[in-house]
């Protein structure tokens, strides 16, 4: 008897790991935001991001960012996501480093230029 039900213990869960499934970041949040534009959502597959995403959407595309700097004035808060990754040779300039954002929203992007 003891034989037969570890038979069909294994057998469950066995079975329920079949079914477990582990989703990426670009997965998770794309899931959970079904009515996102399909251009922002073909970016986010893509590793890309562009001007007006949310912090949200470049961190579902990129990941979390090495640093952040931040500053606030009287009318807007900035913040620098800094990105410290590193690049095929091949990849010619994409994907920036620096991702400067406006009020949560992405306003543009720089490269840190390498010392010779």
């Amino acid at each position: 008897m003891k034989k037969i039900f570890m038979l069909l213990f294994c057998i469950s869960f066995l079975a329920s790991c079949g079914s477990t499934e582990i989703l990426s970041r670009q997965e998770r949040f794309l899931r959970n935001n079904p009515r996102l534009d399909k251009a922002i959502r073909t970016q986010i597959n893509k590793n890309q991001i562009s001007i007006g995403m949310t912090k949200e959407m470049v961190r579902a595309s990129w990941g979390d960012p090495y640093y952040i700097e931040k500053a606030r004035t009287a009318t807007m808060v900035i913040e620098n996501w800094v990105y410290d990754r590193d690049l095929p040779k091949d990849h010619c300039c994409a994907l920036p480093e620096v991702v400067h954002f406006k009020n949560g929203f992405v306003s543009g992007w720089s490269q840190r230029l390498n010392s010779p």
